[in-house]
């Protein structure tokens, strides 16, 4: 058996079985979810982004990186894909250079920017975990991605449209990197 929450437009009532529900009276409308869906999806809202990037020693590439990931975030928010609550972090794992120091610089000048520092290096997947840890409470989709520019920052706005098309049928949607541009940063 499980849990289920169903949501009206008076409030919330919960139910812990997986037959129909009868409400009275009947001129109220009732959608039955399993409680892992917010009722913010019911409700249409748009789903919250948080693209998080590892960076270790990037203080010559954050300059260049950093206004690309916040147009890509710009555009998504203004095109109404995602929610103005969605935000870019970036995790300095243990750098020796002033990447810290510039992260720090970027989120106080900037709302969409947020910043997370690991007291030492503990390698690039860590950091990325450190990162899904942190935001995975305040958002709907999360997307990682490498600081260094390689990877083709337009491939979120497929991401993002994957997850509104197909969200009611599972909570992962997994990308396969095809190739990476000639060029590095």
């Amino acid at each position: 058996m499980r849990h289920l929450s169903v949501y009206l437009s008076g409030g919330l009532l919960s139910a812990t079985e997986t037959s129909r529900i009868s409400i009275s009276p009947p001129l109220i409308e009732a959608r039955v979810f399993p409680t892992e869906i917010k009722a913010r999806e019911y409700f249409m809202e748009k789903p919250a982004l948080y693209i998080v990037i590892p960076c270790y020693n990037e203080e010559k590439v954050l300059p260049i990186t950093a206004p690309m990931f916040k147009e890509k975030i710009e555009s998504l928010i203004d095109s109404g894909k995602i929610a103005i609550d969605s935000r870019v972090l970036f995790v300095n794992d243990g750098s020796k250079d002033s990447t810290w120091d510039f992260i720090q610089s970027l989120s106080s000048g900037e709302v969409l920017f947020e910043g997370l520092s690991l007291s030492r290096n503990r390698g690039h997947q860590n950091a990325l975990l450190a990162g899904l840890m942190e935001v995975k409470n305040l958002c709907d989709i999360t997307i990682s991605i490498d600081c260094d520019g390689q990877d083709d920052i337009n491939a979120m706005d497929r991401m993002v449209d994957e997850y509104i098309i197909y969200k009611w049928r599972g909570n992962c949607i997994w990308c396969k990197k095809q190739e990476r541009y000639g060029h590095f940063l």
